[in-house]
């Protein structure tokens, strides 16, 4: 079976959205499992680009960019530390 997933139901998995993201993800995962084929149009693509870059475009106002990931954020200009060294400030 082959399912065609529109920009939402890429955008409802990317940023948890609820009540959408539960659902969207276990089709989601039955293409990663090779279960079906999905697909994603070019167009999508470009679309979730700018949605998603525009969200992350926020980490610019902010103090700091809370992470356990912080070596990805070493070039932000955002300061990136983990949630326990945040609690201790």
């Amino acid at each position: 079976m082959k399912l065609y997933f529109d920009t939402n139901i890429i955008i409802d998995i990317l940023k948890y959205r609820e009540p959408f993201f539960e659902n969207s993800n276990k089709i989601f995962m039955l293409a990663a499992e090779e279960k079906i084929e999905g697909i994603v149009g070019t167009n999508a693509i470009t679309d979730i680009y700018y949605l998603i870059r525009k969200q992350y475009a926020d980490t610019e106002t902010a103090d700091y960019i809370i992470t356990r990931n912080t070596k990805d954020y070493s070039k932000s200009p955002v300061p990136a530390i983990a949630p326990a060294e945040f609690l201790t400030l």
